[in-house]
């Protein structure tokens, strides 16, 4: 007995809705889990610059190095975050070279951290005089895309002859905290 298409209708939109509906909450879930805070525990929240520059320099990979004019990236190699920042670190890092800027990257381990750095990737910005002019992540959101950095509104207002010495820790995005 063929079945009237009056009755399968109502049955296909109720499979229709009930599709879309468990895609849209898996959608949610999945972004949800890749968004974390940058600075979950508030390792940032009161720290003075001077401070965060003088704890990150005491890190063994940045002893005894001269981090006047610098750009320092950290990553963790167990971070599937940093992928998405790759291409974000390469436009940064031309806009450095050409601004005379070091560029120095510091790979961080959850195992032996130690430190103020709450999250990778993220990135430290100095000035000539060892000054902070940004910590923090390289941009909010899924992916770590240029289209909303942050680092580049830092330098080119440190290009402009401003320095607002910025420590993000309220971003959220696709952060490996440590």
């Amino acid at each position: 007995m063929p079945v009237s298409n009056k009755k399968a209708q109502p049955f296909h939109y109720l499979l229709l809705v009930t599709w879309l509906t468990l895609v849209v909450l898996a959608a949610i879930y999945f972004i949800g889990l890749r968004l974390v805070l940058f600075d979950p525990t508030n390792k940032l929240q009161s720290i003075e610059s001077n401070t965060l520059v003088k704890q990150i320099h005491q890190l063994d990979s940045l002893t005894n190095k001269d981090l006047s004019n610098a750009i320092i990236h950290f990553t963790s190699a167990s971070c599937r975050c940093t992928q998405f920042s790759d291409d974000h670190k390469s436009a940064i890092n031309q806009t450095a070279k050409s601004n005379n800027f070091n560029i120095f990257n510091v790979q961080l381990s959850s195992k032996n951290n130690r430190s103020i750095i709450p999250s990778t990737p993220s990135v430290l910005l100095l000035d000539g005089t060892g000054n902070l002019l940004y910590f923090g992540p390289y941009s909010e959101g899924l992916a770590c895309s240029q289209s909303n950095g942050l680092v580049e509104l830092v330098m080119s207002n440190y290009k402009k002859g401003f320095n607002s010495h910025l420590i993000v820790n309220e971003a959220k995005g696709c952060y490996c905290n440590i």
